[in-house]
C-alpha cells in the first residue's frame, strides 16, 4: 500500500513537471536554435515586429545573411508580414548568388510594378531595431542596409518634398537618401572658335 502511494505521488509529480512552462533560459535557447537552423537551411532568419496599437511603424529584418554569404543584412519598414518576408527572402536569394546591390541604383523584382533602393546603414543606427543581429553577431561589426519602397499611388520616395506624412512616418530612414544620378550633359566647348581664312601665297619674284 505504501508503495502504491509512493507511485501515485511520483506520477503526479511527473505530470506537473511535464506541463510546467519553459523557463526564460529555455525559451531563449529554443529561439537561438530556430535562428541557427533557418540560417543554415535558408540563408537567413527573419523577424517581423508590429505594434498592436499601430502607433509605431512595423518593420522586418534579416539575421545571418552576413554569415551565410557575406552580404549585408537588411531591414524594411511599413510592409505587411507576408510582403516583408517575400522582399527579404528575395534579397537573400539574390545575395546568395553573389548579385551586387550598388547604392543609388533602383532594383526591380521585389514589389510588383515598383523598384526599390537598397542603401547602406551605419551599424550604430541599427541598435534600436535589429536587436537579433546584434545578438547573433556579438562583437562582430556586421553590415546592414535598408530596403526602401515608393508610395504605391504616386511613386514618390519618402525623402522627396511631395512625400506624404504617412509615408515618412511609416518608413523612417536609417540610411542616407540615395544620390540621384543625373544624365550626362553634352560637353560644351567654351573656348572661342577662331575662323581662319585660307590665304593664297603669291610669288613676288620678277620673271627674268
Amino acid at each position: 500500500m505504501i508503495r502504491c502511494g509512493v507511485a501515485k505521488k511520483s506520477l503526479k509529480k511527473r505530470a506537473s513537471t511535464a506541463t510546467r512552462a519553459p523557463t526564460r533560459k529555455q525559451r531563449v535557447a529554443a529561439a537561438d536554435e530556430t535562428v541557427r537552423h533557418n540560417i543554415e537551411e535558408y540563408g537567413c532568419h527573419i523577424y517581423w515586429v508590429g505594434d498592436p496599437k499601430g502607433k509605431e511603424p512595423s518593420f522586418a529584418y534579416s539575421i545571418g545573411i552576413g554569415s551565410s554569404c557575406g552580404a549585408p543584412d537588411v531591414i524594411v519598414f511599413g510592409l505587411s508580414a507576408n510582403l516583408s518576408f517575400f522582399v527579404i527572402n528575395e534579397y537573400c536569394r539574390r545575395a546568395r548568388k553573389q548579385k551586387p546591390f550598388p547604392p543609388g541604383k533602383r532594383h526591380r523584382g521585389f514589389l510588383t510594378g515598383y523598384s526599390v533602393y537598397i542603401e547602406p546603414i551605419a551599424t550604430t543606427r541599427t541598435k534600436s531595431f535589429m536587436l537579433g543581429c546584434h545578438r547573433w553577431y556579438g562583437n562582430w561589426r556586421f553590415k546592414a542596409a535598408q530596403i526602401i519602397w515608393p508610395a504605391a499611388t504616386t511613386g514618390v520616395w519618402p525623402w522627396e518634398l511631395d512625400a506624404s506624412d504617412w509615408l515618412k512616418e511609416n518608413q523612417p530612414l536609417l540610411c542616407k537618401p540615395p544620390v540621384q544620378k543625373t544624365a550626362k550633359q553634352p560637353v560644351v566647348n567654351t573656348k572661342p572658335t577662331v575662323i581662319r581664312k585660307a590665304v593664297t601665297a603669291r610669288s613676288t619674284q620678277k620673271k627674268s
